[in-house]
């Protein structure tokens, strides 16, 4: 049995959030996480693109010249970094286990998890040809 003073020295787990996804509604998930909840989770982020966050509504702008990529990140690398946050880009998801609670790559990795959200947006519906 551990004494007051030894209890003290153990480090406390934190549970396992995955978020599936790293579009703005992750970012803006993220935000509200760290703001309400700071230090509850341990937290990996999902990415099948291989750059951070980005403005989605702002990248016509890009294309056409009116702005930078730098102008419409929302949250570069560094940011997950600063925030203790792993982050896997470039990392597609090919299938989840809920009943072992397992997140598996197509780079073969499994990543464990306690929770789960799968935030991967939505798809526009295409006009019949």
């Amino acid at each position: 049995m551990l004494s007051n003073q030894d209890s003290e020295s153990v480090t406390q787990i934190k549970p396992s959030l995955v978020i599936i996804g790293n579009g703005m509604a992750t970012g803006r998930l993220l935000d509200e996480i760290i703001k309400r909840t700071p230090n509850k989770y341990q937290i990996t982020v999902i990415g099948k693109e291989n750059f951070g966050s980005y403005n989605r509504i702002m990248l016509s702008a890009v294309l056409a010249g009116d702005a930078t990529i730098d102008s419409i990140m929302q949250k570069p690398p560094a940011w997950y970094q600063e925030h203790n946050i792993a982050f896997l880009i470039g990392s597609e998801v090919t299938y989840i286990d809920k009943k072992i609670q397992v997140v598996g790559l197509a780079s073969s990795a499994q990543i464990n998890y306690d929770e789960l959200i799968i935030a991967t947006g939505s798809r526009t519906a295409k006009i019949p040809a």
